[in-house]
């Protein structure tokens, strides 16, 4: 017979080797994303140079300069703009579609 007493706090559970390596994979991610946006500023304008660049790139540049990004869903990255690297959701936050029957 084991007697418990009240007083002891259980074992908090382990993660598994799984999850630890997830945790690091999304970390690494992380850490991807953000040492890309680093040293990363806006150029100057200057007249003329970009003549080649379409209009309507040039204006989904300023719409992502504005915050008003394309999202589109990678299924290895999450929600994430089609035209810059901004990430909305990331993949560990984003539910599948449940079915309706």
């Amino acid at each position: 017979l084991k007697f418990k007493f009240e007083d002891e706090e259980p074992k908090p559970k382990e993660k598994s080797d799984l999850e630890k390596m997830a945790d690091d994979l999304f970390a690494e991610m992380d850490f991807a994303l953000k040492s890309e946006e680093m040293g990363s500023f806006d150029p100057p304008p200057v007249d003329n140079e970009n003549k080649n660049v379409s209009e309507a790139q040039t204006n989904q540049t300023n719409l992502c300069h504005q915050a008003k990004h394309h999202l589109v869903l990678d299924e290895q990255i999450g929600l994430r703009c089609c035209h810059c690297s901004y990430v909305d959701v990331e993949i560990r936050h984003v539910t599948p579609p449940l079915l309706k029957r």
